[in-house]
């Protein structure tokens, strides 16, 4: 009796005088809610400088504080899928820049800012005849063209799709795509490949 008698006299000084501010939990589940609070705090002050400094070896982290976010984002298995989906060997030059266009992509004139935007270089052979293929040198379509099975003599046009600022990775990785025409004005097969450029 005397217990609950002193619970009654300090409890009606809390509510009348304010005395001991907030009013202390009683019930189980009040501590229980205040336990909680503590524990959940105790812990975000462990693991978050634990994930800040883990999440600044990802890629994510890297993008975002050192060398933000890539202006054309791609990769090359992304831009072959795209192409084999959207273009086919046998369409024509002009449907395949039709859907070029679709696409965003823009042929590289001298108001195109070629290192933020999607473009494309148009490649035709030269006067001095299907034996120099020197014309197909530029960007390495001529490497390309043998890495996706053709003879460099059948190619008489490449369309290159370039995004310029397709990754960033302690560099800047471009992603090209090369489209392949014979002297029919015809779509042999694309080709997907990457450049790396260092800062």
């Amino acid at each position: 009796n005397n217990v609950y008698c002193s619970r009654l006299i300090y409890y009606a000084c809390f509510r009348t005088r304010g005395l001991a501010g907030r009013q202390p939990p009683t019930s189980r589940t009040e501590r229980r809610s205040r336990w909680l609070r503590v524990t959940t705090l105790s812990l975000a002050a462990i693991l978050l400088p634990c994930a800040l400094v883990a999440g600044c070896r990802n890629d994510f982290f890297w993008h975002l504080l050192v060398t933000g976010f890539p202006t054309t984002p791609m990769t090359v298995p992304r831009a072959d899928e795209i192409f084999r989906k959207g273009i086919h060997p046998g369409q024509s030059r002009e449907v395949v820049e039709a859907w070029l266009a679709s696409q965003g992509f823009a042929p590289l004139g001298p108001n195109v800012d070629d290192s933020k935007s999607l473009v494309y270089v148009v490649m035709t052979e030269s006067n001095e005849g299907s034996s120099d293929i020197r014309w197909m040198e530029s960007y390495g379509a001529n490497r390309m063209a043998e890495a996706a099975g053709l003879k460099a003599g059948d190619v008489k046009t490449v369309l290159v799709a370039r995004y310029p600022d397709a990754d960033r990775q302690l560099g800047r990785l471009e992603v090209r795509v090369f489209l392949f025409f014979d002297g029919k004005g015809r779509l042999l097969r694309h080709w997907a490949d990457f450049f790396y450029y260092a800062w």
